[in-house]
């Protein structure tokens, strides 16, 4: 997949579909739109092509605000870019959002970017997507557009509506997510991703707690406003050199050592692995919630529950084999 990060270096080509989003998280419905996004263009002879936002408009628009909100982001740029790498698109431009593009209208955006700047034959957007300044852009406007561009006789694009995409009568978004992920069970979120969710960090030295009671522990360093599961404990499988491994992950302040963190850490125990991580870069999934996490009355408890923890995943590993919502394979960030 190619990947632009400036208009400049895009050759003009009107043998493209084209789709435009934020995609945090590249969910069941960004699937969804990008399959079809792909398809289309297989079937045309075409490019199929994806302009996508950094930072994401949200952060953009919170930095604005006096007492600027941390946004949290389902997936980083880089990870959201491995996604739709996987599911098969040619092309990706990045643009930059910032007050320039804030402020562009819906008709400039296409009319000065998209059709005069990058060009292509075929768009899709999704039946309630929006766009431009003030999100007044979408699926009529564009057909607006269309219809004044007609050259010899015909449209210079066509346009494709893509139904917003519903599991169990409920609309799926990077939104609920969201709040499924901070409030809920990862298990759903796992089911309206279509995917684990994973976060993928660098290996950083902890304080050696692990070690010492038997469970020596990675800790993972992730980007600032990456999204992370609630406090507790998980069944997860963690991914370094080409190789997975099943884990069990803690994220929180670890009470029970009374170690004064407020900020949650995320600590991952490797099952059958014994080696020095220090400085890797590392895609950890989570496959299950296993429990809360709460403070023990001494170590020798905290580790007869750590005991059991490692018990409960090889047990949802036998049990679970092949099943459930897949992992994603992103050995191709190690190359």
């Amino acid at each position: 997949m190619k990947v632009y990060r400036d208009i400049s270096d895009i050759e003009y080509r009107t043998d493209r579909a084209i789709t435009v989003g934020s995609f945090d998280g590249v969910h069941s419905g960004h699937k969804d739109l990008l399959n079809e996004l792909t398809s289309v263009s297989k079937r045309d002879g075409l490019s199929s092509f994806v302009v996508t936002f950094d930072p994401h408009p949200q952060m953009f628009f919170n930095c604005q605000q006096t007492s600027p909100i941390p946004f949290p982001l389902l997936t980083t740029l880089e990870e959201k870019l491995s996604i739709i790498d996987l599911l098969g698109v040619d092309e990706v431009y990045v643009a930059k959002f910032d007050a320039k593009l804030a402020n562009t209208n819906y008709y400039e955006f296409i009319t000065d970017i998209l059709l005069a700047k990058i060009g292509f034959s075929v768009i899709l957007v999704g039946d309630k997507h929006s766009f431009g300044k003030d999100k007044l852009g979408n699926y009529e406007v564009l057909k607006d557009i269309r219809n004044d561009t007609i050259h010899e006789l015909k449209p210079l694009f066509e346009i494709i509506k893509i139904n917003r995409f519903m599991m169990d009568f409920i609309r799926v978004s990077s939104t609920l997510i969201r709040q499924v992920l901070r409030y809920r069970s990862v298990e759903i979120v796992n089911t309206l991703l279509g995917y684990n969710y994973f976060i993928i960090g660098k290996v950083v030295k902890g304080k050696g707690i692990g070690r010492i009671i038997g469970f020596p522990t990675a800790n993972i360093e992730v980007e600032l406003n990456k999204e992370i599961p609630k406090n507790g404990v998980y069944v997860s499988t963690i991914d370094f050199l080409g190789s997975r491994y099943r884990s069990v992950t803690n994220i929180g302040v670890r009470p029970t050592m009374n170690s004064g963190t407020i900020k949650p850490v995320i600590e991952v125990h490797i099952l059958n692995f014994a080696g020095d991580l220090y400085g890797l870069n590392v895609v950890l999934s989570f496959n299950k919630f296993l429990r809360d996490e709460k403070k023990f009355a001494s170590i020798e408890y905290l580790v007869k529950q750590i005991e059991k923890d490692v018990a409960d995943t090889i047990s949802y590993f036998d049990t679970n084999s092949g099943e459930g919502s897949p992992t994603l394979s992103l050995s191709h960030l190690f190359d």
